[in-house]
């Protein structure tokens, strides 16, 4: 095998494949560099699969596996300028203009290869905004392992998005041609977020740009019936408009007095002209006033600081609309988009 293959290139397609190695394990960090029609690069592990096409030239056919974190740092530390790579004995060797570097082909290890995949429709640019409106809702707790992803459901030409860590709730919905139903790990959506096009099955889901695949297993399980828990805003006890960039601002200003390293409770109650967020404890307290639309007689309402500011972040538009229903009911949050945040209240 001899290929001549840009610097940035190769440094930048290892970097791309990197999450989804086992660092703890060395023999689950193989990465395949195969120059035949094509040269591309492939990984897998405990992450899935990640399959970079690169540009370059194929002087002679031939493919190496070697050890990808080396890899992905022999290539970051080579100056900028054209790289041929080719295999030297038992050694993938990379030379270039006054540098040299080679490393340990791993013997005795396959080539990595990509499984059979789902077909892939055209998302139109959709993928990052419904991870934004959802990841952030999902649980981090590896113990319930159908709360850690995204589901997503689809008949064709509609589709719905939910996360939630039965604390919060993110929502999104919009016109796709994705047909069928999985739960997708919430940080594999997020690094694929910025991808073109996305399909699933009962087993894999993947995600392309016309350069990179990537894909990983779909979460198994039953995803919890969220629609009972979406408040009716038709029928609800108090309706408070915010600008969203001042609510934003105040909430922000108000956590970062917080130096206790809990959770942060933003207690919220009316006043003359809109709202008045603040923040009280027995070593510190802060207060902002927040212009707000008030219409309905809801009671004080407290909350979490983080998933609030989390489900602002989420929403489209200028505009950030409460509708509180009546006793301990967790609130609705909307914007302008096709995003709706739940967010539970915190005790009084």
């Amino acid at each position: 095998m001899r290929l001549l293959i840009g610097q940035h290139d190769l440094a930048d397609a290892a970097r791309h494949i990197l999450p989804v190695l086992d660092r703890s394990d060395p023999a689950r960090q193989a990465v395949t560099l195969d120059g035949g029609e094509t040269i591309t690069l492939t990984g897998t592990g405990p992450g899935g699969y990640s399959q970079v096409t690169l540009g370059g030239d194929v002087l002679e056919q031939g493919r190496a596996t070697v050890n990808g974190l080396w890899l992905a740092a022999v290539a970051g530390a080579l100056p900028d300028g054209e790289i041929t790579v080719r295999e030297d004995g038992e050694r993938l060797r990379l030379d270039e203009e006054g540098a040299k570097a080679t490393m340990a082909v791993m013997n005795g290890v396959g080539p990595v290869t990509l499984p059979d995949l789902p077909a892939t429709v055209d998302l139109g640019g959709t993928l990052e905004p419904l991870a934004r409106a959802t990841v952030h809702a999902a649980s981090p707790d590896p113990n319930r392992p159908v709360m850690t992803g995204v589901h997503i459901v689809g008949d064709g030409t509609r589709v719905t998005a939910c996360a939630t860590d039965r604390y919060r709730m993110g929502m999104w919905a919009g016109d796709l041609p994705l047909d069928g139903e999985a739960i997708i790990p919430a940080p594999w959506l997020t690094r694929v977020k910025t991808m073109t096009r996305l399909g699933f099955d009962d087993h894999w889901v993947v995600a392309s740009d016309g350069t990179a695949t990537d894909a990983t297993v779909v979460i198994a399980g039953e995803f919890p019936d969220m629609d009972r828990i979406i408040p009716d805003k038709t029928n609800v006890e108090a309706t408070v408009r915010f600008d969203r960039a001042a609510l934003t601002d105040a909430i922000r200003g108000l956590k970062s007095l917080d130096f206790t390293g809990g959770v942060t409770g933003i207690l919220f109650r009316r006043d003359d002209t809109g709202v008045t967020a603040m923040l009280t404890g027995a070593d510190l307290d802060g207060d902002r006033h927040i212009d707000a639309n008030c219409d309905g007689d809801g009671d004080e309402l407290r909350l979490n600081a983080q998933y609030l500011l989390d489900a602002l972040s989420a929403l489209d538009g200028d505009e950030a609309v409460f509708y509180l229903p009546a006793g301990r009911k967790p609130i609705l949050i909307e914007g302008s988009g096709p995003v709706r945040q739940v967010v539970s209240r915190m005790m009084l």
